[in-house]
């Protein structure tokens, strides 16, 4: 004959003392002072569970209801489960890969994790204010060509530096930017006054050699290409005593069919 297996189970079921003790759980409503083994038997097994749950009720005496209550107890008891095989080989694979990527990085790439990075920028406008500013060389502000003040280094962090946005009304209008010193095939127009980029301090002279176009128009515009001022004009030059908010300005010089000249400047 086969002799107990331990002191919990005899002939592959729990022996009398683990029956008793399972009963005196019950009675005192508390399961978990019980083996885990004991617990996942008499779960899967439902002659062990009648057995204690007849035991119960004998020593108990429950009503109905009581009976209902302990059934529930005895049925929803906590299992020990172990996970699959292929689970716990998934999770050693995974855990592998993690460790691969992490050494990875550390050893190849040690500054990937901390290195601080510029954030980029999308804006062409900006882009080409950049170029543009820092290519040009930087005069007096007296009605002379100078570079763009807006675009100075405001921090340095790592190996670039971090630039401020221009203002609104500073910022260049690429469509207008391409055109600047543009001049018409037909007419071919020297243009004096203002130079491009340049600060004027107080009226305007807009100037030009004389050309055998009549009746031309000039276009003063802000730099979202609106239209501020037009004046049409008969001679080779006209002053302009209007005062415009500090900002970025474009000017057209255009006859009845051609665009003759468009320039820039600046108003503080």
């Amino acid at each position: 004959m086969k002799s107990e297996k331990n002191n919990f189970f005899y002939r592959g079921h729990p022996g009398d003392f683990a029956v008793s003790l399972y009963v005196d759980a019950l009675l005192r409503d508390d399961l978990s002072p019980l083996a885990g083994e004991v617990l996942g038997h008499v779960e899967e097994c439902p002659e062990c569970k009648d057995k204690i749950l007849d035991l119960f009720l004998f020593l108990k005496n429950p009503d109905a209801t009581g009976t209902a209550s302990v059934r529930r107890k005895v049925v929803q008891m906590p299992v020990r489960r172990r996970l699959p095989f292929y689970a716990r080989k998934a999770a050693a694979v995974f855990f592998l890969f993690a460790l691969i990527f992490i050494a990875y990085f550390l050893i190849y790439k040690p500054g990937f994790l901390t290195e601080k990075r510029l954030p980029i920028i999308n804006d062409d406008t900006t882009r080409q204010h950049i170029s543009h500013s820092s290519t040009e060389p930087a005069k007096n502000t007296a009605g002379k060509e100078i570079g763009e003040p807006i675009d100075k280094p405001a921090h340095e962090s790592g190996k670039g530096i971090r630039r401020k946005l221009p203002p609104p009304g500073y910022r260049v209008n690429p469509n207008l930017e391409n055109m600047i010193g543009s001049q018409s095939r037909s007419a071919v127009v020297q243009v004096h006054s203002p130079r491009n980029n340049s600060y004027p301090t107080k009226d305007i002279l807009f100037s030009w050699d004389e050309t055998r176009q009549k009746s031309l128009h000039l276009k003063i515009l802000n730099n979202k290409n609106e239209a501020l001022f037009e004046y049409r004009i008969e001679k080779s030059s006209v002053v302009f005593k209007e005062k415009l908010p500090p900002g970025l300005y474009y000017w057209k010089l255009e006859s009845k069919t051609d665009l003759l000249y468009v320039g820039k400047f600046f108003i503080k």
